[in-house]
Order: structure tokens, then C-alpha cells, then sequence
């Protein structure tokens, strides 16, 4: 959401409806200008060439971005999604600190291979939304 109005505008405004009761239990008023202020930050556009030739490739010399876009990088080798086709227990996880600045979330697919949980997959992705997905 964005607005043209001042935070202090806007803060005001919405305390107006509020009951005292509730007023007096919310943050300051500058705590609250504060997070109007506050912008998401805006998705980092990181293009192919952007990406090292390091990453691009195990240390097997296999290709290992499967997928990549200014919305997501996908790592993965043609062995890890092989191993994927062949269990039938998988899990997924979203870490959101482990990751750069430029995305929002590391995205992992794991699966129980004898009995042991592996990641095979990893994605980079800058939201957490059912697109992003």
C-alpha cells in the first residue's frame, strides 16, 4: 500500500476511530510513524551474468542452476532430481535469515533417501507469496 499523505496524517486519522482503551495500549506515535515510513525493500534484479560462475557448477563440474530469473534462482543437479523421482517422502523448508539481502527466503526440497532426510533442491526467492511458490 502507498499513499501520498504525510505518516503523521495517516497515524492521526486512523487513532480518530480507535477507542481509548485501545489507544492507550498501542505504540507511540513516533513508533508508528516510524513503521509507515518503512518501505519493503524493493526485489533485487539479479540477471545470469550477475551470477559467479563458481555457483554455476559443482565441484564435480555438473551444472547446478537449474532455474534462474529476476524472481528466483533454483539449484539443482540432474543427479539430485533423479534421486528426487525415486523417494516418496519429501519436505520442504523456508529459511528467511539464511539467505542474501537481494532475496527474501532460501527455499529447500529434501527428501528420505535410507532413511536419512537430504536437500536436493534449493531455491533463492525474493517473496514468500503463492506466486513465488
Amino acid at each position: 500500500m502507498s499513499s501520498d499523505e504525510a505518516p503523521n496524517s495517516i497515524i492521526q486519522l486512523s487513532l480518530r476511530a480507535l477507542p481509548l482503551t485501545t489507544i492507550s495500549i498501542i505504540p507511540s506515535p513516533a513508533s508508528l510513524a516510524k513503521t509507515v515510513r518503512r518501505q519493503c525493500p524493493m526485489p533485487c534484479s539479479t540477471s545470469t551474468s550477475q551470477l559467479r560462475g563458481i555457483f554455476r557448477k559443482t565441484d564435480r563440474g555438473e551444472d547446478f542452476v537449474l532455474y534462474e530469473d529476476n524472481q528466483m534462482i533454483i539449484f539443482a543437479t540432474t543427479i539430485n532430481l533423479s534421486l528426487l523421482r525415486q523417494c516418496k517422502h519429501w519436505f520442504v523448508d523456508g529459511v528467511f535469515k539464511a539467505c542474501s539481502e537481494d532475496f527474501y527466503q532460501l527455499f529447500t526440497v529434501h527428501a528420505l533417501l535410507k532413511s536419512v532426510v537430504i536437500p536436493l533442491i534449493y531455491g533463492l526467492l525474493i517473496g514468500k507469496s503463492a506466486d513465488d511458490y
